[in-house]
């Protein structure tokens, strides 16, 4: 898809030199055709849209054909007038504009004999049939009446059809992300783009959404799913549009007071099995909106103002020494004083008390410990609606975050994050001619995040491996962060209708980012202990023996510059009267990315490719017979479809992740890892790193594939949609795509074997040289002869094929990924006081690595150079196969009898969400390096196959045998190696690894309900009203268990064991709410 620079120059001068239709990030589109009683056109009737809120008018003529178009329509519910001399004039009034839709609106006029008005007050019909993309939306009403957790508007997009589950922990956070929780139909974490009012709300550090927006300021949420026109771009999944409310001619907002504290809550399971008290939890969130005119019909405004205090406490089960670990090993000799005081600093953050909760393991301390979490968020929006011609609107947002932890129980693991996001946005709408409509936007976002560790940020990074529940002591390897981002954005758009069939848009995007960051990587050192010498990490530990230590030198604060440079072209040819189809293409240019102080080079260049975009939407006229009754008449049915090409972005942070952080590269800086040493104080035995030189010792850069370059989809889907009476829609979808070039870190530099060790002082001295190819008899040999090697002893830095590195990654367009779903959606819009919604997808995602970062639970290396691809080919860690979405909503009616009784019994609502889905896939890994390349993420060998696809749910003890329950649907002896074995495989080579695939087994699924119950008042005065609410959030306390014990290594009693419940489940918690509207 890349292109040359004499194509580049051509598209671009096509781009500036064509007619131009409109875009609808921020509005939709009225069309319709005018015909007289015998279905021919009228030419030159009058169309007037008169936006009822704000009296806002557009007005248009019919072409030669009858039809008419009305971009740019700001959303509404807007009054059509149509008039033509010697017809009667139809007045049609419900005609509702949503966001990025186009509604149909066909009128007949007929002949008059004197001056009529007819009026028709039916709605239009709800299908959309002249696109073939796919999108899902919640107008502020369903917003209002849906139960949110934590008013968080990234929550809508859990029920969207094709939603995928993350199950790993850090979605959506501003530093050290795991990604979006917006992952749709395969296409991954970081995939999706972000606009709030049309403008980029994309953070490009870590490819997410920049800034949430207050519920109560949507006017519109909705999800683009598939195939979306070639007017959005830089997302290869999904595309999240956020419309915020804007004001009107009569005042209205609302105020409202959330609150929540334990009385309502369930314990947690754990909690309970721990003895521990409930969380305690004191959260008052509290705010208002309100709009209106300043000058009627001539300038509104529009405020929301929400803060939250949220302070309390959450469970924390972690594994501390025992009394008789609190000191150092008598026999440990050989410790220089500075050893013993670093010890004795490590052990002093332990807390000096015995555990408490053994049925959690032996040394498992449990504790509540305190938080405090405020938050707020401010948003204005002017609109002035100069003339019918002009209309110009500002919007101004500002959110703070603060997350302050306790440094407790171990001193050393909590953090405080202070963060700001601050963004500015502004259109001009300009009508030139009922043809042609232009449209300027510009806007500034604005994101400061710092990340501290609260003890300190000199606190080491400590581990201790085999420990179930062990300690995060030091946090993050990346922390500090301390980030300044501002991302600038230009758009214009024209748009004319160039003949009665052929509507074209095209349309530039400029955008320019600045981030100044410092992120860091080790630099306070990271010491890991583990099983050595017969001896466990703790034991290690207290005699000063260091398994791994890594450390970084050097700056790390650097100001990155990007940007990009966006066009598009797309045609919407009504090649028929019930037929159109969607050309377009979109080109994109994206700069190389430069540090402002020339530090570092980040070792790829700028990338050009066009996308081709292609749908069609077809409404079959059918006048009569089994073929009407199936289609239900004109513009009631509507098979739509599509195909194109999608570019995602590569966002900064993967290129400064831990152990693949490019700004610690020499000869600016430098990370190296230093193995199995005595010295604990200092592992690095007193290396200094001098700035501008090359180490002679072994360092650990990041590399960057020159050739690297956007990942993309190609995506595509085939939809049926039908319209019923009583407000009822049934739609069902194939969609699917294809991820090509996908980030993807590969470790390189691996241990191979045999290899002639080079002669170099980085080899040990006695295998310098010489052929490295025999294996030791005895795999506990800690000393083999030179030349040989042991499982114990693997010599894993001789083996290497460049002395000068440790193992190190590579960053490249290295993974693929397939999804493949059936999507079926029934709706019934609000009427006669019930509404109801439901969506069903059936799907299947693979890929070759789910998340280019480090997730912990997928890693991105293959464990087997010999057919790597094959050996990552698997389920996508987001795989669902089954997952359904129900959303209810009912107001009981008004009754009759006495007053006292209709007061009592009337007014009540209830609404929610249920939700069921399959439990994502996970692996298991062997538990040590079974081929000796240097990777830990090797898989075992499966001996019973019957065990593949076993779903690993349920922690519950078992009082016959004391183990979990789910820990008996796979033994040890299926698998091997396993715990019970004495003597480890041990098959060293690039080309080895077990048989075991990936992702084969299967987390706990998902069965949760989200309900709310409202008394609804009338307020002092007609339009207003009092909600008395309360919300239940996983009503029915059912728990989603996380992610088992997957080491095969593992001691069996704790092999496949679960110790927690999924990220971001939580047991059943209520809070209570009134909220006043107007």
């Amino acid at each position: 898809m890349h292109c040359q620079k004499p194509v580049l120059v051509l598209l671009f001068i096509f781009l500036v030199t064509t007619a131009f239709v409109s875009a609808q990030t921020v509005s939709g589109t009225i069309i319709g055709r005018v015909t007289d009683q015998t279905g021919g056109a009228i030419p030159g009737a009058t169309v007037n849209a008169i936006e009822q809120s704000t009296q806002a008018q557009r007005n248009t003529i019919t072409d030669e054909a009858g039809n008419y178009r009305i971009p740019f329509a700001p959303l509404g519910k807007y009054v059509l007038t149509i008039s033509m001399a010697g017809f009667k004039t139809v007045v049609h009034s419900n005609v509702e504009v949503r966001l990025n839709t186009t509604v149909a609106v066909n009128v007949e006029l007929s002949v008059a004999e004197r001056e009529e008005i007819v009026t028709v007050t039916a709605e239009p019909a709800a299908v959309d049939t002249t696109s073939g993309e796919l999108k899902f939306s919640f107008s502020a009403q369903q917003i209002e009446d849906k139960p949110v957790m934590g008013r968080n508007m990234l929550s809508l997009a859990a029920d969207v059809p094709g939603f995928q589950t993350n199950p790993v922990s850090g979605q959506d956070n501003p530093t050290a992300s795991s990604g979006s929780s917006v992952q749709i139909n395969g296409t991954g974490t970081r995939a999706a783009t972000f606009q709030t009012d049309g403008v980029n709300n994309d953070d490009s550090s870590e490819n997410q959404a920049r800034q949430k927006v207050n519920l109560s300021a949507i006017k519109e949420f909705q999800v683009l799913r598939n195939n979306f026109s070639a007017e959005f771009g830089r997302g290869a999944g999904a595309v999240v549009l956020v419309q915020t409310k804007s004001g009107t001619n009569s005042f209205h907002g609302d105020a409202y007071w959330y609150t929540q504290n334990n009385i309502l809550n369930a314990q947690s399971y754990f909690g309970n099995l721990a003895g521990a008290k409930k969380e305690a939890i004191h959260r008052h969130l509290y705010g208002f909106t309100a709009g209106g005119p300043v000058v009627k019909d001539k300038l509104f405004f529009f405020q929301s103002l929400e803060r939250v205090k949220d302070k309390g406490s959450s469970l924390r089960t972690v594994d501390i020494l025992l009394p008789e670990e609190r000191s150092i090993d008598p026999a440990a000799t050989n410790l220089t004083d500075a050893d013993k005081a670093w010890i004795h600093s490590i052990i002093d953050r332990f807390p000096a008390v015995a555990p408490n909760a053994p049925n959690l393991g032996p040394r498992v301390f449990s504790t509540l410990r305190d938080r405090n979490w405020p938050t707020q968020d401010y948003g204005t929006r002017v609109d002035v609606p100069v003339n019918d011609n002009h209309n110009v609107w500002f919007r101004y947002q500002l959110s703070a975050q603060v997350f302050d932890n306790e440094d407790y129980p171990i001193k050393g693991e909590a953090t405080k994050q202070d963060n700001r996001q601050q963004n500015f946005g502004s259109a001009y709408t300009h009508v030139f001619t009922p043809k042609t409509v232009g449209e300027f936007r510009m806007a500034v976002g604005r994101r400061r995040t710092t990340v501290n560790i609260k003890d300190g940020n000199e606190t080491p990074i400590v581990r201790f491996s085999g420990l179930t529940r062990g300690t995060t002591m030091g946090s993050s390897g990346v922390y500090p962060i301390l980030r300044y981002q501002t991302d600038f954005q230009f758009v214009y758009n024209l748009s004319h209708l160039l003949t009665t069939k052929h509507a074209l848009k095209t349309g530039t995007d400029i955008r320019r980012q600045h981030l100044n960051d410092r992120a860091d990587q080790y630099s306070r050192g990271y010491w890991t202990f583990a099983t050595a010498g017969g001896l466990n990490a703790i034991q290690n530990f207290r005699r000063g023996y260091v398994t791994t230590f890594t450390r970084s030198w050097g700056p790390n604060f650097l100001g990155n510059r990007g940007g990009e440079l966006n066009f598009y072209v797309s045609d919407d040819w009504k090649a028929l009267r019930n037929l159109t189809l969607n050309f377009g293409a979109r080109f994109e240019r994206v700069l190389k990315t430069s540090e402002v102080n020339d530090l570092i080079d980040y070792g790829f260049g700028s990338d050009n490719y066009i996308d081709p975009r292609f749908g069609f939407a077809w409404s079959p006229s059918v006048d009569d017979g089994f073929l009407r009754t199936l289609t239900g008449g004109p513009g009631q049915f509507v098979i739509r479809g599509g195909a194109g090409f999608f570019h995602g972005r590569i966002f900064q942070s993967i290129l400064s992740q831990n152990d693949a952080s490019v700004r610690f590269n020499p000869p600016s800086a430098m990370t190296s890892t230093f193995r199995d040493v005595f010295g604990v104080a200092d592992p690095s035995g007193g290396f200094v790193f001098t700035p501008g030189t090359i180490p002679s010792v072994r360092y650990t850069p990041t590399v960057v594939d020159p050739d690297l370059r956007m990942p993309y989809t190609e995506q595509w889907n085939l939809t049926v949609e039908r319209q019923f009476p009583h407000r009822v829609s049934l739609s069902a979808s194939y969609t699917g795509n294809h991820g090509v070039a996908n980030v993807f870190y590969d470790a390189i530099n691996r241990a191979e074997f045999p290899i002639l060790a080079a002669d170099h002082p980085n080899v040990s001295a006695a295998n310098r040289g010489l052929m490295i190819d025999c294996v030791d008899p005895n795999p506990l040999n800690a000393n083999p002869a030179p030349g040989c090697i042991s499982r114990t002893q693997p010599r894993t830095n001789d083996r290497r094929p460049d002395p000068r590195y440790n193992g190190y990654l590579r960053v490249f367009n290295g993974a693929w990924s397939y999804y493949h779903g059936l999507q079926v959606m029934v709706e019934k819009k609000y009427s006669n006081n019930f509404a109801i919604s439901g969506n069903y997808t059936f799907g299947k995602a693979i890929d070759t690595g789910s998340e280019a970062t480090y997730t912990g639970l997928d890693q991105g290396s293959s464990s087997n150079l010999k057919n790597a691809a094959a050996a990552m080919r698997g389920l996508s860690l987001f795989h669902q196969q089954h997952r359904a979405v129900f959303n209810y909503s009912y107001r009981l009616p008004a009754l009759g009898g006495t007053p006292i009784l209709r007061h009592i019994v009337g007014g009540w609502m209830m609404a929610g969400t249920t939700t069921f889905a399959s439990g994502n896939p996970f692996t298991i890994t062997a538990g040590y390096d079974v081929n000796g390349d240097g990777l830990s993420s090797d898989r075992p060998f499966l001996l019973n196959p019957s065990i593949l696809g076993t779903s690993i749910d349920n922690p519950r003890l078992d009082p016959a045998t004391g183990r979990q329950i789910s820990q008996a649907y796979i033994k040890n002896t299926d698998i091997y190696p396993n715990a019970s074995t004495t003597d480890r495989i041990f098959l060293p080579g690039l080309g080895y690894q077990g048989d075991l695939g990936r992702n084969t087994f299967f987390a706990h699924g998902a069965n949760n309900t989200d309900i709310q119950f409202s008394k609804l008042f009338p307020g002092w005065r007609e339009g207003h009203q009092l909600a008395v609410r309360i919300e239940f959030f996983n009503f029915f306390n059912r728990t989603q268990w996380g992610f088992p014990n997957r080491s095969a290594l593992t001691a069996e009693n704790t092999f496949l064991s679960i110790t927690a419940a999924r990220n971001g489940t939580l047991p059943r918690y209520g809070q209570f709410a009134i909220r006043y509207t107007f």
